[in-house]
């Protein structure tokens, strides 16, 4: 479900074409990247994932939140 709402939330935000509000649905996406690693660290203690997929996994989301801050950003500097 957290998965599906990073790329909803972006997508979403996007489409209203105001960068404020592009801004605000970023910050719930890159929230939805932190609840994200969380289950996956879960899912590993679990052992429904394996430690490798778990790291793997877990760069992968730590990437997506710098791109994500990154476009926030730059949205910043669009707004002053």
């Amino acid at each position: 479900k957290s998965a599906v709402s990073i790329i909803s939330n972006i997508a979403e935000g996007f489409e209203r074409g105001r960068p404020r509000e592009f801004q605000h649905v970023l910050r719930i996406a890159r929230g939805s990247c932190g609840e994200l690693r969380s289950q996956i660290a879960i899912s590993a203690d679990r052992e429904y994932v394996s430690r490798s997929q778990h790291q793997k996994l877990a760069r992968q989301l730590i990437e997506l939140t710098r791109q994500i801050s990154s476009l926030m950003k730059y949205l910043e500097t669009q707004l002053k």
